[in-house]
């Protein structure tokens, strides 16, 4: 999220960017780590990876934009 917003308020957004797509993949492997550990139950992790798509994409969606 922190990474989202200084690239909301940055010229050079790309940078930012890809900070935050690195921090995603990041929550995306702790989260399978929670998983494996059994912190959490499997519909839990579902949830959770399905909202880190949504997230995905919609990062994927800006990046595509300053790629033009």
């Amino acid at each position: 999220m922190d990474s989202l917003i200084e690239a909301s308020h940055q010229n050079q957004k790309s940078d930012a960017l890809v900070t935050a797509d690195a921090e995603l993949d990041k929550v995306r492997t702790r989260l399978r780590m929670s998983l494996d550990l059994g912190l959490i139950q499997p519909g839990q992790y579902e949830h959770a990876a399905r909202l880190l798509t949504e997230i995905g994409k919609l990062l994927g969606g800006w990046k595509r934009t300053l790629q033009v």
